[in-house]
Parts: C-alpha cells; sequence; structure tokens
C-alpha cells in the first residue's frame, strides 16, 4: 500500500505522545494552525542549504495545544499520488 503518513503529531502539547500524521490531517493542520516554523538545519542559518523540507504548526483545539510536524517532500509524494 502506499505510505500515507506525511509527519507526526502531538494533540495535546506537552506531555501526549506523537503520532502518524495523515495527509489529510496534515491539509486540515495546515487550515487550521495558528503559527508556522520553518525547520533550519543548524541553530545559526546561513545563506544556502538553511531549510530542512520540514515544517512544524500549532494550533489550538478545545483547551489542548497541539503541534504537528510535515515532512515537505513526503506530503507533496502523497498528495501527487491521490490527485
Amino acid at each position: 500500500g502506499i505510505e500515507t503518513s506525511v509527519g507526526t503529531l502531538i494533540n495535546s502539547l506537552p506531555s501526549s505522545p506523537s503520532c502518524p500524521l495523515s495527509f489529510r490531517e496534515a491539509c486540515n493542520k495546515l487550515i487550521h494552525c495558528l503559527s508556522i516554523n520553518f525547520h533550519y538545519a543548524d541553530e545559526n542559518p546561513r545563506r544556502g542549504l538553511a531549510l530542512e523540507p520540514r515544517v512544524h504548526v500549532y494550533g489550538v483545539k478545545g483547551k489542548d495545544k497541539w503541534k504537528a510536524t510535515i515532512e515537505v517532500e513526503k506530503f507533496i509524494h502523497v498528495g501527487s499520488l491521490l490527485a
């Protein structure tokens, strides 16, 4: 079958364990996120290959804060298979 996990999700920060993030859920988290952080390859980024193909999105559902980490290349690959 198709590998459908495109990252990880933590449903309740900071204590709940991470679980696989589906393509559909990643789309939902992108729509509802309150902030997004890019993943840098180094703490002191310089020009060139400073960014890794990973984003961290954050939001709130009810009273729980969540964090989704999306592997951009997996997200694009799975999305292309579903198109």
